[in-house]
């Protein structure tokens, strides 16, 4: 097939991402009525962004300690990687068992995770209906064919679980399968214990890969332990084979920061330094080092007792000021929108 070469001139503007195209248009209203549902960040009262108490003590610590702006390792500051890994799995499988790798959040997670494995045979990659925009586009351009499972009955709004399982169980054998950790993006509707335990059985079953984006750990119940139920289920049963995109945008507020970590849980630890070596390897193609300041910032929370109790009640405090104005929000829309269920 020719190869067509388009001047620079001719090259036509992109369309706006949905979601940031909505938050513009939130900024440029000047409604004192409005409310910002678009970009996933949290705000204060005032609508401007946080700062964790931890997150400036931390922060603090950080330009003491400083002595150089090097480069960061291809996978990352070990301790930070770490701390992230304990924060998430706790124990539920051998830290021998997994390949941890620090990205640009968890956008470059899930896309250094694709990549890795498009290059080792991975060819369909299943997504909720209903799901993070980005999905689409990350998995896509790693090369693999995107899928879709049913999610969320629109109909009456709640969680569709039996055409869930039976669109996964249609699967074809070594599918990849995007997973919601907890807070599901954008429908908020989680699995409970008993459906999570279903869903494991059946990708066991069909040999299913797992792909986890836990981009809100803590954010749904408050509590860090609880919100990884699903993840620590799944890695504690093995032998298993599973990824996790994880990000600290939003529960520690470092968006600009860009700290985030991919986790590669192999079935035995003779696979752990190679899985890690090429997963390292896709990073390097891509940014070739990671940023070092947000990471360090975490890793000074994580490897500090008073700051980690500090980190995880703010947390907590997040989790419950969100779940305040969602129950307000819901009251008003029922008192004010009566022609649907809310």
């Amino acid at each position: 097939m020719p190869h067509t070469i388009v001047p620079f001139i001719s090259i036509k503007k992109a369309k706006k991402d949905a979601t940031f195209s909505i938050d513009e248009d939130f900024r440029n209203d000047s409604s004192d009525r409005k409310v910002n549902l678009s970009v996933g960040a949290y705000k204060s009262e005032e609508g401007k962004a946080v700062i964790l108490k931890s997150v400036k003590q931390a922060e603090q610590k950080v330009l003491e300690g400083e002595t150089n702006k090097d480069y960061l390792p291809m996978s990352g500051l070990k301790s930070f990687t770490e701390g992230a890994r304990q924060v998430l799995f706790s124990g539920s499988v051998e830290s021998s068992k997994i390949a941890s790798i620090q990205t640009l959040s968890g956008t470059g997670a899930l896309r250094v995770g694709f990549e890795f494995l498009a290059g080792f045979g991975r060819k369909v990659a299943y997504v909720p209906q209903q799901t993070w925009a980005n999905h689409h586009a990350i998995i896509k351009a790693a090369g693999l064919e995107l899928r879709e499972y049913k999610y969320l009955d629109t109909e009456n709004m709640r969680l569709d679980f039996e055409g869930m399982m039976g669109d996964l169980r249609m699967a074809p054998a070594g599918s990849v399968v995007v997973l919601h950790m907890c807070g599901h993006n954008p429908t908020g509707q989680d699995l409970n214990e008993r459906e999570w335990e279903e869903v494991h059985a059946l990708m066991e079953e069909r040999s299913l890969l797992p792909f986890f984006d836990a981009a809100y750990q803590g954010f749904t119940s408050g509590d860090l332990d609880r919100d990884a139920y699903s993840l620590r289920l799944f890695a504690s049963a093995g032998p298993t084979e599973l990824l996790v995109a994880q990000s600290f945008s939003k529960n520690m507020g470092l968006y600009g920061e860009r700290a985030g970590c991919l986790h590669i849980v192999v079935p035995d630890e003779a696979a752990t330094v190679p899985v890690h070596s090429q997963a390292s390897l896709v990073a390097r193609r891509i940014w070739s080092n990671p940023p070092m300041h947000g990471a360090k910032i975490a890793a000074e929370i994580f490897s500090n007792d008073d700051l980690l109790a500090l980190w995880k009640s703010e947390v907590e405090e997040m989790a419950e000021r969100m779940n305040k104005m969602r129950r307000l929000l819901v009251s008003n829309l029922e008192k004010h929108c009566t022609f649907r269920e809310w």
